[in-house]
């Protein structure tokens, strides 16, 4: 807190000078928890002293200590906080990242495959297809340097021509083998990572977590888009809080309870209130809405039956008041 109004207070004692300003030090929630801390001191405000816990922020999965450099240097460095040395290392990182990122995820082996070299918990790719590298790492307890041994020995010269043939034919029962990557593929994948290992293992683990946690980051982007989108959200003013018992805490319901927001974009802006706790109002509602329009249906459906066998009564009693003239 104190090195962002630091920074932005240089920023202004520059102007007043008449010399060139610091661009303004300013960050958004999704780049770090000092960006989270300032929006809600400064948009949202207290009435208690601000505590700081993971789940006030939207991209907690994120903003993580492994890649604090990789999000956070750029931004040092355009301030002039940072020295070029230590930018073009924090590049020089984010690059290598990258570079073992991109072979994890192009390398791709079906299950049979990866059993036969060793991971033999490997699961199925969706629709029978091949399974990753970077897949597999986001299963749990798979371990990073039992696929990194597959995967090397399953480049050439991993076994004979006729093992090949075997694998791949009991691949092509659930056509694993189209998708998959080739022996040369594999081992210059192996290669990239390995090489990269030995110059920044940092860079390594980070490509590894990112894989790890890409089901979960999926996740919450589409967590994240449904509270933007749905902003407009109208909640009903005499919505019973205390009824919702999964995803609020009881500071989530004495808060929602006193403010009675109107929206869900009002209900984002009280302090103290989760973006998990957002995110189940919103369901919660939403679920609700659902149910009570398919009672009113099954009660329209209800009363249009029994207009319907009246009109059939009254037509057969006329008929017979008609046939006894």
């Amino acid at each position: 807190m104190l090195q962002v109004a630091g920074a932005n207070a240089a920023g202004k004692a520059l102007e007043f000078e008449g010399l060139e300003a610091l661009p303004p030090s300013i960050m958004g929630r999704g780049s770090s928890y000092l960006g989270v801390l300032v929006d809600d001191l400064t948009r949202r405000g207290t009435s208690e002293p601000y505590r700081m816990f993971s789940s006030r922020v939207e991209h907690r999965l994120s903003v993580r200590p492994d890649n604090a450099d990789l999000r956070l240097t750029v931004h040092g460095e355009y301030c002039g906080l940072v020295d070029a040395a230590r930018g073009d290392a924090a590049r020089t990182r984010a690059m290598l990242a990258e570079r073992a990122h991109d072979a994890m995820k192009d390398a791709r082996m079906g299950a049979a495959r990866w059993a036969k070299h060793g991971v033999d918990n490997a699961p199925a790719g969706k629709s029978g297809k091949s399974v990753s590298v970077a897949e597999l790492l986001a299963v749990p307890n798979i371990g990073f340097h039992r696929v990194l041994n597959a995967l090397g020995n399953a480049g050439p010269g991993s076994g004979t021509e006729r093992d090949k043939h075997a694998v791949d034919a009991v691949d092509a029962s659930n056509d694993f083998h189209r998708a998959s990557s080739s022996s040369n593929e594999l081992a210059a994948a192996a290669a990239i990572i390995k090489e990269i290992l030995e110059k920044d293992p940092s860079a390594v683990e980070s490509a590894f977590i990112e894989c790890y946690y890409a089901p979960y980051l999926e996740r919450q982007r589409r967590e994240v888009e449904v509270m933007r989108t749905e902003e407009g959200f109208e909640l009903p003013m005499d919505l019973d809080y205390d009824s919702i018992k999964v995803g609020l805490s009881a500071e989530d319901r004495e808060k929602l309870k006193e403010a009675r927001p109107a929206t869900l974009a009002a209900a984002q802006r009280i302090s103290g209130v989760t973006p998990a706790a957002i995110i189940s109002l919103l369901r919660y509602v939403k679920r609700r809405d659902s149910e009570g329009n398919r009672a009113k249906k099954g009660k329209g459906e209800g009363r249009g039956g029994e207009e319907k066998a009246d009109g059939v009564l009254m037509e057969s009693a006329m008929k017979s008041l008609g046939g006894s003239e």
